[in-house]
């Protein structure tokens, strides 16, 4: 807790921000990718289960979509 007490007050080593800048980065990044695989592979399975016919109009999820979704479902969630 003293780290982020650090940091929000501005005293914290450079290395140390640049460093949790990374991590928050790269958890982001995961969590955009985890939504976009998944999204593009399990939706159509999904809802030609539910139609019980072959998906004809599935438009893929593209990476900035799944990033905006991510965004929304953190800031809804947290």
């Amino acid at each position: 807790m003293g780290l982020v007490n650090k940091i929000l007050s501005g005293g914290g080593k450079k290395g140390e921000t640049i460093n949790i800048f990374s991590l928050m980065l790269t958890i982001f990044i995961l969590k955009v990718f985890l939504v976009y695989y998944s999204y593009n592979n399990i939706a159509p399975k999904l809802i030609s289960n539910y139609q019980d016919k072959q998906v004809e109009n599935f438009r893929p999820l593209t990476f900035f979509e799944a990033a905006i979704f991510v965004i929304l479902a953190n800031n809804l969630f947290t």
